[in-house]
């Protein structure tokens, strides 16, 4: 098979992740504000340290892994879950936003779309979801007190080695990880992610999509619908 999935990540690949991420979403606005300069030379030392520290690929709390085109050796995607033993959206800051590296002109909006994306994430427990288990949780975001989910936070494919296998190898070794250990999956993708059916094949169910947009405040900017997926871990 062409494909392999890695979970070594060495210091020599960040580059080729982070251009990785930023042409997956480079039409994306949150992207743009996020990484200003993007892939441009007198940027990317920077863009670089923020894409290292934002998903926190050294934290103990983090596991990643990444696809390689096993005849050329070139990474061509990736995959970050953070696993939460308690649950951080009942106790999140909104002061914690760290956009050390952020253009001026752009840190309004961006505070403002976290903010705002932590306050719905909070609110979503409300929605009251059945389980698999036959108990209620307040959804896979809402907690309880054995609170355990891992947030698939970053998938992310080299737009030129699309359609061909290297989400669905992530996506399966994201979610054996989580029915080994028992954990509910949470993500937030697109709508245009979600409509090609990937993850509702790997089990994933919409719990929630909204509409992140802000025109009396940020007259220009676009706006930015996420879909909340959520699932269950499967007994193995």
């Amino acid at each position: 098979m062409p494909l392999i999935l890695s979970q070594t990540i060495e210091e020599k690949d960040y580059d080729a992740l982070f251009t990785i991420n930023y042409r997956a979403f480079a039409d994306e606005p949150v992207l743009l504000a996020l990484y200003p300069g993007g892939l441009d030379p007198s940027a990317r030392a920077a863009n670089l340290a923020g894409f290292k520290s934002g998903l926190g690929w050294t934290d103990p709390s983090v596991a990643a892994a990444k696809v390689i085109d096993n005849r050329t050796g070139q990474i061509c995607a990736f995959a970050t879950m953070r696993i939460y033993t308690q649950n951080p959206f009942l106790s999140t800051k909104d002061c914690d936003i760290q956009l050390p590296h952020v253009d001026a002109a752009q840190r309004p909006f961006l505070e403002w779309f976290f903010t705002t994306k932590s306050n719905r994430r909070r609110c979503i427990a409300a929605l009251q979801v059945q389980t698999s288990y036959g108990c209620k949780f307040q959804t896979a975001l809402g907690g309880s007190n054995s609170y355990e989910c891992v947030d698939l936070q970053a998938l992310c494919t080299d737009p030129d080695r699309r359609r061909e296998g290297a989400a669905t190898l992530l996506l399966e070794w994201a979610t054996n990880m989580a029915d080994e250990n028992n954990f509910r999956v949470m993500l937030e993708a697109s709508r245009i992610a979600v409509q090609y059916g990937l993850y509702e094949k790997h089990g994933f169910s919409s719990i929630d999509e909204y509409a992140y947009v802000n025109k009396k405040q940020f007259v220009d900017s676009e706006e930015v619908t996420l879909v909340t997926m959520i699932r269950e871990a499967e007994k193995m």
